[in-house]
């Protein structure tokens, strides 16, 4: 695993010390000597905390426990286990309570990279995961208008195409699934190819009037 994969902010504290880290570190109220990435964050435990923490108004307080969590999970369990999944939505519905939208919109971006790391031989829990993040890109596209929107465009549309791909072979394998999925990926896909295709669009306009 690269450390480039990650950044800093997705990070929040990093777990090698340089003068600059440290300078970070300090802004953030995370000192060398108060952290210790080896030390034990009992998941359920810091989770309680910091929402008890959150409760109370006290948002940098939590945030800073749940990424001493975050962190110490890494150095443990490696990147991609189901706790750094659990840690980074906590982190980020303290961030979205703070309309942190920039940061929000990062974490995302990284939760995405553990679900197709973890998920990648389990489709089903991939797709669930997928549906996540599509749901936040629909949000983020059209209720607060982040980032380039192209890319923002096209971005969701390669995860729709992608969760239909899973769901259509799953209905290929169970002939009692449900197609509804499939009729609402695809009206979905066809709405976001008219605004990035418009002309192809067109021609592929009939394939998706009969779902």
């Amino acid at each position: 695993m690269l450390m480039s994969e990650i950044s800093v902010a997705q990070i929040g504290v990093s777990v090698f010390p340089t003068a600059e880290t440290s300078y970070k570190n300090s802004l953030t109220g995370v000192t060398q000597s108060s952290f210790n990435p080896y030390q034990d964050y009992e998941f359920h435990e810091a989770h309680e905390t910091a929402l008890s923490l959150q409760a109370s108004g006290n948002h940098v307080q939590a945030l800073k426990l749940l990424r001493k969590a975050l962190i110490s999970n890494r150095v443990q369990e490696g990147f991609y286990n189901e706790t750094q999944v659990a840690l980074q939505k906590a982190i980020i519905e303290i961030e979205k309570g703070q309309g942190n939208w920039k940061t929000v919109d990062d974490l995302y971006s990284h939760l995405e990279l553990i679900y197709r790391k973890l998920y990648d031989r389990n489709p089903q829990k991939l797709e669930e995961g997928l549906g996540e993040i599509a749901a936040w890109l629909s949000y983020s596209l059209y209720a607060l208008q982040l980032g380039n929107r192209h890319q923002n465009l096209h971005r969701t549309y390669r995860i729709l195409k992608q969760r239909l791909k899973i769901v259509e072979k799953q209905l290929g394998e169970d002939l009692g699934t449900d197609n509804f999925k499939v009729s609402l990926l695809s009206e979905k896909i066809f709405i976001l190819e008219s605004q990035l295709y418009p002309t192809e669009s067109k021609r592929n306009s009939d394939r998706y009037r009969n779902w």
